[in-house]
């Protein structure tokens, strides 16, 4: 799914993964301000975007399953 997809997919309660993370990485919304990681490190939801501008983070996100 895209990026706006995935940000959606947050705002909803979602876990999102991307195909650069490994297979047991996600990140989720804590907060309207606040994502969390798998492991508990909290960041801000604005710089965790902002990190991700390059085009290869524009699509590839997807719900994460645990598997």
């Amino acid at each position: 799914m895209t990026a706006s997809k995935a940000k959606q997919a947050l705002n909803d309660g979602l876990k999102i993964t991307h195909r650069f993370m490994e297979e047991y990485e996600w990140v989720r919304e804590k907060t309207a301000t606040t994502l969390v990681f798998e492991d508990g490190i909290e960041v801000d939801k604005k710089e965790f975007w902002d990190l991700r501008q390059s085009p290869e983070w524009k699509k590839n996100w997807s719900i994460f399953t645990q598997k």
